[in-house]
Parts: C-alpha cells; structure tokens; sequence
C-alpha cells in the first residue's frame, strides 16, 4: 500500500503527486528515538539514533525531506515526512473498521381506548419505546513524542513534543556521552515513536440509548385530528481512554546513578514509587514502570429531553374559490410544543487539566439546560380552482413564535404557493424565514485546546507578501528571519459562549414539475433555492484572526493573538459568536420514467422504473466576520462541496422479484481552492463514479435481499492531505477547507451485502 505524498517543484509550487511510499522522518523504523538536538556541524540533529539495545549510537537516514532541506540546514518542526530512509509509517496503527457490538430492541403499541365520548369520536392511545446499546474499542497511533516543544505541562504546549534528557542520564552509553561532554551541552532532546512501551493508544466507548412516548390522539365529531403526547430520551456515553501523566513520565526519564543504583532524580517521585525509564532501549516497560505515569482517563455523558405537545388539525370550512366557484376547505394546524434539554458532561481531574498535563488535549466538563415553549399555527387556502391556466391554486401560510430561555425569543413563518396549471406544468415556489438555537454545546462548552493548522503572516516566507501594513505589523512582534516552522502549532482556544442568540436563515425558492399526460410515467422536476444565513454561530478561524491582525490593523482581533518572546504564537482565542454569514444557492433536478415492458414487445416481464437525481450548486460563500468581508471562504467546487452530484437508477419489477442498478458520481472537485493555474496537476479530483446493484426476492411472508456496493472495486481519489484537511491559500491562510472531505469518496472498496426478513 502507498502513501501518496506531495513533492515540491524547484520553483517552490507543488507540482507532481509521489507514488513512492512516505514515512517520518524524525522517527525511526527499528523504535529507537532519535537525536533532536544539533551536536555540532559535524553532527547534526536527526542524524543520528540508538541501537536497539541502547549500547551507543548509529547513523540515521532521513531519506528524501517531503518539504525540502531548509535554510541554513536547521531542519524546522515541518520537515517531518520523508520518501525512503529509516523511519517508519504511522499510519500502520490507524484502523479503517473495528469491532461494534449493537443491541436494539423496539416497541409499538397502539390501542383504542374509546369511542363517541362527547365531541370526541374516538381515542387512542399509543406509545413508542425503543432502547439501543453500542459499544466497542478503536485504536490510534502510539503516545509519539516529535517534533514539538519538550512537555512541560503549561498550557498550550503538548504533553507530545520533544523529550528532554539530561546529560547525566545514568542511561547515557559512551560514544553520546563523549559528544555530549565535547559540546558541553548539560541536556538534549530525542523523538521517540513509544510503540515499544505500551502500542497504539486504545479507546474503548459505550453509547446507550432510551426513549419512551405515551400519547392519546384520535378524530372529533367534527373530523378535526387531535394529538397529545408527552416524549423522553436519555443518551449515555461513556468513553474511557489510555493516557499519560506528563511530569510523572518526565520523573522517569531523569534517572541518575546513586549508590551504583540507577532511581528517578526526584526524591519525592522515589518515595511515591517511580521507577526510571531507560528511553534508548527498544523493548517493553513493565507492569510496575507503566503504573506510574500511564493511567486511563473517562469521560461520563448523559443528555436527556422532555418534550410535551399539542396538535390540532383539519378543516376549518369550505367556500367557492375565485372565478368559478368550486368549493375547497381551507385546512390549519396548530399547537403547542415545549421542551427541555439537560446535559451532564463528566471528565475525570486530569482530562480537565491545562493541556500539557496529560498526552491528551485539555477536555473539560460541560453541565447546563435550557428549555423551550412553542407556538404554532399553519393555514392551507385553496385560491383558485378549474378556471383556465389554473387547474388550481393553493397558499400556504405558517408562523412558529419560539421562546428559548436562554437565546431569547425567535419567530419563524413560511409562505408557500403552488400553481398547477393543468395537468401536465404545476409551478411552485416560496419564501421562509428559519431560525437554529445554539444548543448546549455551543452555550457551554469550556475553552478547550486544538492544535490546527496555522499559517503565520509573520513568518519570514510569508512577512513580505501582504503588503507594507503586514510587515509593519508583524516587525513589531517577531524577530528578524523569525520562523513559524521551527516550532509546534500553537494552541487555538475555542469554546461555547452562553450569550449565543439563534442562527437566522432565509430561504427563497422556486420551482416546476412536468407530468405530460401524453408521456404516462414521466415526471421531470426542477427547483432552483437559495439560502442565506446571518447572526451564524462561529468560532473565528485562527488565519482569519492572524490576517485580520496584521493585514489589517484589527486591533481588537490582535488582543486575541498570544506570543512568546521568541516571536512563536502561544495560544489564539476564538470563541463561538454570532458573526458568521453564508450564502448557497443551487438547482435540484429529477428525472423519472416508469413504463411496463409490454410496450417495448416484451411480454409479460414486469415493469422498469427510470430515474435520474443531481444537485447543481454554483455558489457557496462562508463570510466569518462580516467586519472584514473580503476575507471569503470559497467552498462551491472543493471537496464535500461539488458543483455538481447525481444518480442514475434503474429498477426491473418482475412479480416478486425486484433488480435495482444505481450509479452515482461526484462532479469535479479542487482541494486547494483559489489557488493559481501552476497548481492543476494536483489541485483537481475528476468526477467520480460508482456503480452498485443489488436485488430482493419476496415468498409468502419472507423477503430475501443482497448486493454490491462498489461494484467495480474504484479506488479512492490519490490526492495530498484528502483525509487529513487540506487548507485554502488566499485571505483566508490556510482555512482547512476541505477537512473530512475524503469521507464523500468510497474508501472501503467493493463491498457484499445479504439478508432476509420475515413478517409475522
């Protein structure tokens, strides 16, 4: 299997996709940690690893830089994949799939309670409960230690970077020892892959879900339908994970020679049981070395609902629609809605500690409710009715008024008209106004540490290429030839915001549907929409804020931006506000033909139906910060967002056998929007195409049913950063546009399906 890598090109443009396989370059195949420190000129870092059995040192190969050598020969934190040499592949330890066990058992009652009480006909009662238990393990790759800032448990650094070892480390073998002394260096730092001590990293999670609704409804003597029901759900998720204590594990790797006995520097760690760590040595801790530092942390989830609602509907009367005459009901609906959300996020002590505390990222714990009361009412108005040009014309009208306590008051509405002209054009179209409330997520989740991808302004291949106020800026706040590469990614602190006010969307739509009555069986739609949304919940992206700051002088967005005195950004703050706006627009167009086989002369062999869907969307526009609109995210045309998507279908009915071929494709796609002509050979995936079928065949009360999905085995798309996030280049830096668009690709291959189910 290879990796498929990204080359640069000698003018600095990624210019070809690498077929040869791609590892690390700063970790090595034979587990042994690498020397990340630079000796001197005749050493330099990564040039060196251990032995296996920690006895001295040997020359390692790096291989061919994915990123090139750098300046100066001073190897940056982003120079980290290579082609050939001796380090490893990482991605080994990812799965694809991993086991799942699922329970789920459901209940339906419905029952007739009475009948003629009153104004009530009749009265029902029913009910609805359902119960589901998920749970299983997945793995990721082992608590690495690379190329970042060694781990001191302070917030915004990773308790991942590089490890610190002391010049007097008892474990030290000679030939280092001498390179040491000759350098006078008192400590340095190594990169080490850790599979060796405890695998890859395992999480191991159980969701269980509850929900029960009891209800009455029925009929009134006056044909009204009435309903009212009372509705509960309980989600609980457990997630345990395999973690690390960053300072008991540095603990361990001080060791000293006391005595002729090699123990942990720290007196106190001593006394509290640390036993040393021997980092050169490629084998397996024991059980007593692991219980120090390696623990587990869990995280308890429960989230419940109440809802409880009302409905009415039916006819209010009937009266001569315009022109001619014809009676129609105006028909309504109308209730009552109200509902409470409760959640309780538990994580343990250390989850909730500052990042860098544990290997994992700072997780803390959310807890909070809101509810909410509704009102509604909708009215359908048949317009006209069998007057020329009009067959029929209805409008329908609705208004919802919602009152959140937390985001405050909302109000919907909706106007929808449909004009069939006759029997063959209908027409259709309408306005609405939506709104989406931030749930409790987005109102109170604590600040929490992501290490995304981030392109410094200030860095020196970037200070000179946004103009004077850019270098202006940035001269004021990093040094001279300042590097962003030459450290980790700084920490983005984003989190819930309990002032949140719901999300506004407006939708415009309109639309025909042609059903010629000269072609039985054909029907041919088509509905152009248009979406805009404002006030949008938004966490800033962290490039956006970088450009904000220093191309435009947005000082209030500077405030947000935290750098060391070496130049390396700290931590930047962006938590969710209602700022965001988008527009999408687009055409949805359908194709259907069904048609018995009789009329092509094949007699007596069923029916085939025909079908064809697709979604054109020639705009989607993301603006974070309407403050500083020209700062656009592109999405029409990346990848999870193409221009254009469809199917084709084709079922064959023949008694009690049903054939159904389907094909699917994904239009053309970029995963480096915006980007310059010199960049197609890599920037594009072509259309898409996959092919699958399958068939059901019923007996009696049995139905039997198989396929393929994938039928032709299509391999996935062979495209730099697809399944990690690639990233826009533009004003908006390196905004990860494309992150998780691989999942809009088949990454499984051809797969079989079979079953069967049996009615009582």
């Amino acid at each position: 299997m290879y990796n498929y890598s990204l080359v640069a090109n000698p003018a600095g443009t990624p210019g070809r996709i690498s077929i040869s396989p791609t590892v690390s370059s700063v970790f090595a195949a034979s587990g042994a940690p690498v020397i990340r420190t630079w000796l001197d000129a005749s050493h330099p870092q990564y040039s060196y690893t251990f032995k296996t059995d920690g006895s001295g040192i040997i020359p390692f190969n790096r291989g061919t830089l994915i990123n090139g050598i750098p300046a100066g020969n001073k190897t940056s934190a982003g120079d980290t994949v290579s082609i050939g040499g001796d380090g490893v592949n990482t991605s080994k330890y990812l799965t694809l799939r991993t086991p799942n066990l699922r329970q789920v058992a459901d209940t339906v009652v419905n029952y007739r309670l009475a009948e003629g009480l009153g104004p009530i006909d009749t009265l029902n009662f029913f009910s609805d409960m359902k119960y589901s238990n998920s749970r299983g393990t997945s793995r990721s790759t082992p608590m690495t230690n690379g190329t970042g800032t060694p781990p001191t448990g302070t917030n915004g650094v990773t308790g991942s970077g590089a490890l610190t070892i002391q010049a007097d480390n008892a474990y030290l073998p000679s030939d280092l020892k001498a390179l040491l002394t000759a350098d006078k260096l008192s400590s340095f730092t190594i990169t080490r892959l850790n599979d060796d001590w405890y695998g890859p990293r395992e999480y191991s999670y159980e969701y269980e879900v509850m929900r029960g609704v009891f209800g009455l409804n029925g009929d009134l003597t006056n044909g009204w339908h009435y309903e009212a029901y009372y509705d509960y759900g309980r989600n609980h998720t457990s997630l345990v994970n395999t973690d690390r204590v960053v300072s008991l594990f540095n603990q361990q790797l001080d060791a000293v020679n006391v005595g002729g006995k090699i123990v942990c520097r720290d007196a106190t760690a001593q006394a509290n049981g640390c036993l040393p760590i021997n980092p050169f040595v490629v084998g397996p801790l024991s059980a007593a070395q692991k219980a120090y530092a390696y623990t587990y942390t869990k995280e308890l989830a429960t989230l419940q609902q109440h809802d409880a609602a009302f409905n009415l509907n039916g006819d209010l009367f009937k009266f001569p629609a315009l022109f001619s005459g014809t009676m129609a009901p105006v028909s309504f609906a109308a209730g009552f809605e109200y509902r409470k959300e409760e959640s309780v996020d538990k994580t343990d002590f250390l989850a909730n500690q500052p990042t860098g505390t544990i290997y994992g990222n700072q997780n803390g714990s959310v807890a909070g409710s809101y509810d909410t009361k509704e009102w509604y009412g909708e009215l359908s108005i048949p317009v006209l009715r069998d007057i020329p040009f009009a067959k029929a014309v209805d409008l329908d009208l609705a208004y919802r008024y919602s009152d959140y306590s937390l985001a405050g008051p909302a109000s919907t509405w909706n106007i929808q008209a449909g004009w069939a002209v006759n029997d063959d054009v209908k027409l259709r179209g309408g306005i609405a106004r939506a709104v989406r409330a931030p749930n409790i997520d987005d109102l109170f989740t604590p600040a929490g540490d992501n290490f995304l991808g981030v392109s410094d302004p200030c860095s020196v291949e970037n200070i000179n290429n946004g103009g004077a106020t850019r270098k202006a800026n940035c001269s004021a706040v990093v040094p001279a030839g300042y590097k962003s590469t030459d450290f980790g990614n700084p920490s983005v602190r984003t989190g819930g915001n309990i002032n949140l006010k719901p999300e506004i969307g407006r939708t415009l739509t309109a639309g025909a549907v042609f059903t010629p009555t000269f072609v039985p069986g054909l029907n041919i739609t088509a509905d152009y929409w248009l979406v805009k949304i404002t006030q949008g919940q938004a966490a800033l992206n962290q490039n956006s804020i970088l450009s904000n700051c220093y191309d435009l002088s947005a000082t209030a967005q500077c405030a947000l931006i935290n750098r060391r005195a070496d130049g390396s950004i700290a931590t930047i703050y962006g938590n969710t506000v209602n700022i965001g706006k988008e527009v999408v627009r687009g055409l949805d167009f359908a194709v259907d033909y069904a048609f018995e086989l009789d009329k092509v002369g094949l007699e007596n062999m069923g029916g085939l139906a025909l079908g064809f869907t697709g979604t054109w969307v020639p705009e989607n526009i993301v603006i974070q910060d309407p403050a500083h609109a020209e700062n656009k995210l592109y999405r029409a045309g990346t990848v999870g967002y193409p221009h254009l998507k469809g199917r084709f279908t084709g079922t064959w009915d023949w008694n009690n056998l049903s054939v159904t071929w389907s094909s699917r494709f994904i239009g053309e796609s970029e995963t480096f929007p915006n980007q310059a002509a010199t960049a197609t050979d890599f920037n594009v995936i072509p259309t898409y195409w996959y092919h699958d079928v399958s068939a059901r065949y019923r007996w009696k009360n049995i139905t039997v049913f198989g396929g393929i999905n994938n039928l032709a085995d299509k391999m996935p798309p062979a495209v730099p950063f697809l399944y990690q996030g690639s990233y826009q280049g533009g004003s908006f830096g390196t905004f990860p546009v494309t992150t998780g668009g691989g999942g809009s690709y088949d990454i499984v291959g051809r797969t079989f399906f079979v079953g069967t189910t049996v009615k009582f």
